[in-house]
């Protein structure tokens, strides 16, 4: 009886098969958000930890390649609530960034400062509005 391989049993089995990095392949996955690599570059820019509110406003600017005015209230927090359940998750999980739930503080790791390194291997753009 053959068993039946899940799409994450037969992504690892290509991975080993073919001689893939898995690590490089779960940054990629990471990196392969938008919003995620403005959250990476919103982090990096400031240098210093970010509340969840000043980066969702941080990452409405990116979006809008515009200035904080361009973005609304009501957009922030929309953007807020997909890093609070998806992004910041994903990033913190990877250990990219830590996020204390109680101050609502977003911090870059030692790890999440080597991410460009992964995003130079792509030739992605900055997407820094102001470049």
């Amino acid at each position: 009886m053959s068993k039946v391989l899940s799409s994450k049993d037969k992504e690892q089995s290509n991975t080993v098969a073919y001689g893939l990095d898995p690590e490089l392949d779960a940054i990629f996955r990471l990196l392969s958000s938008q919003r995620r690599r403005y959250v990476l570059h919103s982090l990096k820019e400031y240098e210093d930890p970010l509340t969840l509110a000043d980066l969702a406003k941080e990452v409405g600017i990116r979006e809008t390649d515009g200035a904080s005015s361009d973005v609304s209230v009501e957009e922030v927090k929309r953007i807020s609530i997909s890093l609070y359940h998806t992004h910041i998750p994903k990033l913190r999980d990877a250990n990219i960034v830590q996020y204390d739930q109680e101050t609502e503080i977003v911090t870059l790791s030692d790890k999440g400062v080597r991410w460009e390194e992964y995003e130079e291997r792509l030739q992605v753009k900055n997407p820094d509005p102001a470049e």
